[in-house]
Order: structure tokens, then C-alpha cells, then sequence
């Protein structure tokens, strides 16, 4: 079963998951996740979906996942730095490329617990340069938007100089507006 990265909103943390695998019970979704891998005080959470349209059924519905737009990502790579994240997105998704390479698309980088300066961003957008893509980037709506997001943890204000973890997805599920279905 692929990996999903989903992003909640950080309110209401005791009602995320149990919302979330309520979701999946009644749209019939099967939901796999380690439990150690839920955390009240951190907005990502790794899940096993069957598929895509199974991630696009949940997002369609939920309430609590992101504040301004719902965000389940197909799950490319992760890390606990740029190096591990960028063996896995060459090892498990080449095969993959492909499909994207004439797409318009847009690389959004986000830190959860820190801030990343736009110099820092761009470094990290062009780190994935060898993913060979050749449409045109298009800011404001992109064919297909690649994430990735910087996990510093929650420290009690205190920053950390290198996030804890890091994730690298797509957010491709055609789930772009609140819209209910």
C-alpha cells in the first residue's frame, strides 16, 4: 500500500485522528499507521492508503485536515536530513518521473516549528534538480505541486537548527478547494 503524508491543522489535536479514522469507516477506506507515529503536538501523520482515489475520498470530506486547503500527500521520500530523502525519492519513485516531466508544476518548501529563509528555500527546490522536469513552473496553478516540508519538532520555543525529519511529496489528489462531495 503506498504511503500518504497528512498534513492536520494544528486545533482541535484530541479530534484529528479520531475524525480522520472515522473518515475511513465511512467512506470505506482502509487505514494503516504505525501509532507511534501519531503526535498531538506535530501536524504530520504517516497513513497506508490503497490508493490515490482512496486519499481523495478522505480529504473531500474532512474537516480538520489543514486550516486554508486539505493536504494529503503521496509520500516520495523522507529523512532525517536532505541526503536520506533525496536516496529515497531516486530509489522509489524514478520510475515515476516520467509522468511529470512535461506537467506545469511548482515546489512549495514549509517548516513546521521553524522558519526557512527564501535563499535556504531555493537551495532546496534546486537540490531536486535531477529530477529532469522540463514543463513549465507555474506558481499560481501548477499542474501538479511537489512539497517539501521541514519537521523542527515542538519545542517550547526553543528552535532547532536542522529539523528532526523531513518529508518530500506530491500533492496531486485534484483536491485544490474546500468543496464538499
Amino acid at each position: 500500500m503506498p504511503t500518504f503524508l497528512v498534513q492536520f491543522a494544528q486545533s482541535h489535536d484530541e479530534f484529528r485522528l479520531p475524525e480522520f479514522l472515522s473518515l475511513g469507516k465511512v467512506r470505506k477506506v482502509k487505514v494503516s499507521y504505525n501509532e507511534e507515529d501519531y503526535k498531538l503536538d506535530n501536524p504530520f501523520f504517516k497513513v497506508q492508503l490503497e490508493s490515490k482515489e482512496d486519499a481523495q475520498k478522505l480529504v473531500k470530506r474532512a474537516i480538520l485536515i489543514n486550516d486554508t486547503i486539505r493536504h494529503i500527500f503521496e509520500l516520495w521520500g523522507e529523512g532525517s536530513n536532505y541526503e536520506e530523502v533525496h536516496t529515497q525519492v531516486k530509489q522509489q519513485t524514478s520510475d515515476r518521473w516520467n509522468d511529470y516531466m512535461t506537467c506545469s508544476f511548482r515546489f512549495t518548501v514549509s517548516a513546521f516549528g521553524s522558519t526557512i529563509t527564501y535563499k535556504e528555500q531555493l537551495d532546496i527546490i534546486n537540490s531536486f534538480s535531477y529530477l529532469g522536469f522540463q514543463g513549465p513552473i507555474d506558481m499560481k496553478n501548477p499542474d501538479v505541486k511537489f512539497h517539501v516540508l521541514a519537521d523542527y519538532g515542538a519545542e517550547n520555543g526553543t528552535e532547532l537548527s536542522a529539523p528532526i525529519h523531513i518529508y518530500m511529496g506530491i500533492l496531486d489528489l485534484g483536491i485544490q478547494d474546500k468543496k464538499m462531495s
